[in-house]
């Protein structure tokens, strides 16, 4: 276990990882930037651990791809909507700006619905690092979405 006055850092995968142990903060922040590394600080229950090039997860994190499936419900395209995150921290409370979103199919409530000003995202359960949730809607035309708020869980 880590004290609370040394800081850990490592590089690669779980099987492989390379450890520095430093005393300063400064150093480790300086020397995890330039390296891309992650970085952990002990005397928790839980160790924190976040990817320091991603820690300052910002909107652009959230990327959204739509696509039309090529199917059809009644008269209207059946578009697949694919929310990802691409933080170094799972994402909660994540919500879409889609003016005037409107479907012929019903979307699943836990994935994608109106709250508030925008539209909340899987129920605003977390979305893992570099994970992806994805829901369908059918209309006459894909709408715009983008990135409204979220809250990052490191």
């Amino acid at each position: 276990m880590l004290t609370s006055d040394k800081f850990a850092l490592y590089k690669g995968a779980k099987a492989d990882k390379k450890w520095y142990l430093l005393d300063d903060l400064k150093e480790l922040s300086s020397l995890a930037i330039n390296l891309g590394l992650h970085f952990l600080t002990g005397d928790q229950n839980l160790i924190n651990m976040a990817l320091v090039k991603g820690l300052r997860c910002d909107i652009s994190s959230i990327e959204i791809g739509i696509t039309n499936t090529g199917t059809k419900f009644r008269y209207d395209s059946v578009f697949e909507v694919e929310v990802k995150n691409n933080c170094g921290c799972t994402l909660i409370n994540v919500f879409l700006n889609s003016e005037g979103f409107a479907s012929t199919t019903n979307v699943d409530p836990d994935m994608f619905r109106r709250d508030r000003d925008g539209y909340l995202v899987n129920d605003g359960k977390g979305i893992a690092s570099s994970h992806s949730v994805k829901f369908q809607y059918a209309w006459d035309r894909a709408f715009k979405m983008t990135p409204l708020a979220f809250q990052a869980a490191c």
